[in-house]
C-alpha cells in the first residue's frame, strides 16, 4: 500500500502459484499454474470510491488414462497438454454519503476473458479402424498409447 496523500491511497498486489500432481495411475498427470496482479485506487473520504484493474492468467494440463478390468494395463484417453486462459478487467465503485446506517454502492465492471483447449484424443483401436458394426466412423487425429502394469492387484 502506498499513501496518496491523507484520504488516498494505492494498493498492488501480486501473485503466483504452480500445482503438479500425479493420481497414482499410468497418464494421470496434472498440472495447474497461475499467476494473478492488480492495481488499485482506494479513496477514503465524504464520497468514498474505488479503482481497480487487474490480470490472471491460467496454464492448466492434464491426462487421463483408462484401466482395463484386471487393473493390469492402462491406456492414455486424453492428454489436455496445454489449455491457456486469460483474464483482464477493471471495476470502478462510488459510495455517495447518504446518512446513517444508509449503504449506496454504485458501480460498473468490465471484464475479457480468452481461453483455448490444445489437446489429443486417444481411441480404443475398433473405434481406430473405423469398425462399420459398432457404427464408429475413421478419425481424423488420435493414437493409442498402453503401459502394462508389473503390480499385483
Amino acid at each position: 500500500m502506498i499513501a496518496v496523500d491523507a484520504t488516498t491511497e494505492l494498493q498492488l498486489n501480486a501473485s503466483a502459484f504452480t500445482d503438479t500432481r500425479d493420481r497414482g495411475s499410468d497418464f494421470t498427470a496434472n498440472r495447474s499454474e497461475g499467476a494473478d496482479a492488480s492495481l488499485r485506487l482506494v479513496g477514503r473520504g465524504r464520497w468514498d470510491y474505488s479503482l481497480l484493474g487487474y490480470l490472471q492468467t491460467r496454464a492448466f494440463a492434464s491426462s487421463f488414462g483408462s484401466i482395463n478390468a484386471s487393473r493390469s494395463a492402462t491406456t492414455q484417453s486424453l492428454d489436455q497438454y496445454n489449455t491457456p486462459a486469460t483474464g483482464l478487467g477493471a471495476r470502478f465503485e462510488l459510495l455517495p454519503p447518504l446518512g446513517e446506517g444508509i449503504t449506496l454502492r454504485l458501480g460498473a465492471d468490465i471484464r475479457d476473458v480468452s481461453g483455448k483447449t490444445q489437446e489429443l484424443f486417444f481411441l480404443p483401436a475398433a473405434i481406430r479402424r473405423g469398425d462399420a458394426r459398432r457404427g464408429a466412423v475413421r478419425p481424423r487425429r488420435g493414437c493409442s498409447r498402453t503401459a502394462v502394469s508389473s503390480r499385483a492387484m
